[in-house]
């Protein structure tokens, strides 16, 4: 559905995600045109969206679509070579692995760690240290963001976690501790919501627009996905 009225900027980055998004669930690829037909955009919007997208290495053209007669619409996939993010897992016991993916959820690098036994002052640092391993060794790809999966009671938007019975977190500014040290925007949610968009996004549950994924570890935990969105 077009979006017609509301802050400029923020219908502009609204119509961008949903063309994205339209790029990214086309296997095959998808032409411009085909764009503006299922988005109900405007061809000039999705132009000029088209155009942002191409200079910013999020999608690339694979060649012309086979079969046309006369003119052949060229088709768009998302970039896999483009900017990567990074996922950094936190389970109960303390274990951690850090993964740096591409725009189709391919773990191109992954390493372990643990931050079992460290205080809330040194695990900022210790994540700090593994995040600059992965910028420094991708230099040449630009980071969307990277998020950071933790058990426990969670203000997502504060990005406090306000409570982990295993690892002994209170009131922990997670979050926000990491935005003062980094400049690439970072994301602190549930571990088991994170898992959940994963499945939803890249997994098994791919064009499913209901369903529940449990996580089971030393604890269990769960997201709920209701009408295609996380249900909170």
């Amino acid at each position: 559905m077009k979006i017609k009225t509301g802050n400029a900027f923020l219908v502009n980055q609204i119509n961008k995600r949903v063309v994205f998004n339209l790029i990214w669930n086309s296997p095959g690829g998808i032409s411009q045109s085909e764009v503006a037909k299922v988005s109900h955009l405007s061809k000039s919007t999705v132009s000029a969206i088209i155009k942002d997208l191409l200079r910013e290495g999020y999608i690339h053209e694979i060649g012309a679509k086979k079969g046309n007669l006369g003119r052949r619409p060229i088709l768009l996939k998302p970039n896999l070579k483009g900017p990567y993010t990074l996922a950094i897992d936190i389970d109960d016991s303390g274990k951690a692995r850090a993964g740096c993916l591409n725009l189709q959820g391919d773990v191109l690098q992954e390493i372990s760690f643990s931050i079992k036994g460290l205080n809330q002052e040194e695990v900022p640092e210790t994540l700090l240290s593994k995040i600059n391993f992965f910028l420094k060794n991708n230099q040449s790809h630009p980071f969307l963001g990277i998020a950071v999966g933790v058990p426990g009671i969670l203000n997502f938007r504060e990005g406090t976690i306000k409570y982990s019975a295993n690892l002994g977190w209170r009131n922990f500014p997670l979050g926000e501790e990491l935005k003062k040290r980094i400049s690439v925007p970072i994301y602190l949610d549930n571990i088991a919501v994170l898992a959940t968009l994963g499945e939803m996004w890249f997994g098994k549950a791919k064009g499913v627009k209901d369903f529940i994924y449990i996580n089971c570890g030393a604890a269990i935990g769960a997201g709920i996905v209701i009408e295609g969105k996380i249900y909170r």
